[in-house]
């Protein structure tokens, strides 16, 4: 049954090319930060970015605990994916001890052979991206933002030339709809990172738990695309090898016996980069946000920072219609 299970939502993970071009038909440049190899969840929203033609990835940063045994993870993924001529930056390492169930699938990974070589200085790299680019670079932050207090302090100018869309935080609602607000994985790693992020004077939007927690596929979605998508492309047939590796921490996701895939947190966030957006995510709050030392983004009018949350869906529908177009959008084989 759990094989079967996962085999269905690996193969929902495909992809797609959707013309997203924006009115002007101009690509997005975006960095994406990221903790990939621990959770299911970072490649998904990854690919979301890939096979977007609004968004232009250029770079790939690794952030929080073994930075570069994730480069190696990310760097095996890209390179299945054929998508081997985007950098990768190795990020601030860190003493957060995670789950690391990619780690060993990518130890023969040689980062000589990458194609867009693997910078050992992350942080130098994302700001010469930023810096030297002649728009507005998006950083989309999928994991713990650790690399942010170096790049703030070394390079305060990268504040005028980027915007950063963080899955991170929750408003008012807890993990699995709980009515008690949590502290959110990616900041309880470091509050002041999130702190220092949001006050930093470059504009914010947060996809917190609010909005992310319904972002998954239902059993008739995932059914639906089992045979379709599981090799679509090269990007769904690197998602099938690693998703494996997955099972033994999904089963703390799955609750209630209402749904038996795992959430995809991250993909929120890559979502709101996209100018469809707006057909599935209410219009932002703009609240005043204070990070505490326990990891809580809470509301305060004096003392909060200024940031965009997407705290609900356009409508209780909505949700479901994201997650649909989204394995519709990976499931395609022409982009």
């Amino acid at each position: 049954m759990w094989k079967v299970v996962l085999l269905i939502w690996a193969g929902a993970i495909s992809t797609n090319c959707k013309d997203l071009h924006d009115g002007e038909g101009r690509r997005k440049p975006v960095i994406i930060d990221t903790d990939i190899g621990s959770f299911h969840d970072d490649f998904p929203a990854i690919a979301l970015a890939l096979l977007s033609r609004e968004l232009d990835v250029r770079l790939l940063v690794t952030c929080s605990d073994d930075t570069r045994a994730r480069a190696a993870v990310a760097g095996k993924l890209l390179t299945l994916a054929g998508k081997s001529h985007i950098p990768i930056g190795i990020g601030v390492p860190t003493d957060h001890a995670t789950e690391r169930p990619l780690f060993s699938w990518a130890n023969d990974f040689v980062p000589s052979s990458y194609v867009g070589g693997v910078y050992e200085d992350g942080i130098a790299k994302m700001a010469e991206v930023i810096l030297s680019s002649k728009d507005t670079v998006e950083v989309l932050a999928l994991g713990p933002l650790t690399n942010f207090p170096r790049l703030l302090l070394e390079y305060p100018d990268v504040v005028r030339k980027a915007r950063v869309t963080a899955m991170a935080g929750a408003i008012r609602i807890g993990y699995f709809y709980s009515p008690t607000v949590s502290a959110e994985y990616n900041v309880v790693l470091c509050p002041a990172c999130a702190d220092r992020v949001m006050r930093a004077g470059w504009r914010v939007q947060l996809a917190p738990l609010d909005t992310c927690i319904d972002a998954f596929f239902s059993p008739l979605t995932s059914a639906k695309l089992f045979v379709g998508c599981r090799s679509a492309n090269n990007v769904s047939a690197a998602l099938v090898q690693t998703f494996g590796y997955f099972f033994p921490f999904w089963q703390f996701m799955i609750h209630d016996n209402w749904h038996v895939n795992p959430v995809l947190y991250d993909a929120v966030a890559t979502l709101m980069l996209l100018s469809d957006s707006g057909e599935y995510l209410a219009d932002y709050e703009e609240l005043r946000i204070v990070t505490d030392d326990a990891g809580y983004t809470r509301v305060n009018e004096t003392a909060g920072a200024l940031v965009d949350v997407a705290v609900r869906w356009k409508d209780p529908g909505a949700s479901e219609m994201f997650m649909e177009h989204m394995a519709d959008m990976l499931c395609s084989t022409h982009h």
